[in-house]
């Protein structure tokens, strides 16, 4: 496990690394504001394998958080089992919000198509006994709840680094580390304006490896334009 990184080296629990070049790609993790049992933390689908068998079984099921990754599993499970009793809640008024107008319809067409019930402009704050209350006092009970919010940037071992108030960690258009040119990032840790996906990250990694090799060589690097990805 690495514990700090300068710019001149790595630091882990048994070992000190040099580099000439650094790529940061210490992803994200989801928050968990409410700990209980029968919810599941939906972390890229690996979750979900794990609790097959419970879901299977299960009659109501609550997710909580309209984003990529809640739209998504809404979808897979109310496409494999198509008699669930699927209610998502989400904060915002409506689904994917930072997506193109397009995707946003289609992906509540798909779901209102197939029974899911939408509560917006609502959060879920507490539970008590299995039952889920939001903000605005609504009670909502289920066999089985899937977190799908508020994911956190892994930043613990970046304190040496200059990172923003919400602890991700800034670069400039060539995905370098502000005052630092020989440390790239990539994926979920940066400050990049756009959404956390495997998409992106993939054409983040792209032009730092080509950037470094630029470097090497001294020649221009190439800017990363961030766009909607459908």
């Amino acid at each position: 496990e690495v514990i700090s990184i300068t710019e001149h080296g790595v630091k882990t629990v048994s070992k000190n690394l040099s580099y000439d070049y650094l790529i940061i790609a210490t992803g994200s993790r989801y928050n968990l504001p409410i700990k209980e049992k029968n919810m599941v933390i939906a972390d890229r689908g690996k979750e979900l394998r794990q609790y097959s068998q419970k879901l299977s079984k299960a009659n109501t099921i609550l997710i909580v958080g309209g984003g990529l990754v809640g739209v998504e599993l809404a979808a897979e499970i109310i496409t494999a089992y198509p008699d669930k009793k699927i209610k998502l809640v989400h904060a915002h008024a409506e689904l994917i919000e930072r997506n193109p107008g397009k995707s946003r319809t289609y992906a509540q067409r798909f779901l209102e198509k197939r029974g899911v019930k939408f509560i917006f402009n609502e959060r879920v704050v507490s539970h008590k006994k299995g039952v889920y209350v939001t903000n605005k006092k609504t009670s909502l009970s289920c066999d089985l709840a899937f977190l799908c919010t508020g994911i956190v940037p892994n930043f613990e071992a970046l304190q040496n680094l200059p990172l923003t108030p919400k602890k991700y960690l800034p670069v400039n258009g060539y995905l370098q580390v502000p005052e630092h040119s020989s440390i790239f990032a990539a994926g979920d840790i940066t400050n990049i304006a756009e959404e956390k996906t495997a998409q992106n990250a993939e054409k983040q990694a792209e032009i730092v490896v080509r950037n470094i090799y630029h470097f090497e060589k001294k020649e221009p690097l190439e800017y990363y334009r961030s766009k909607p990805r459908v």
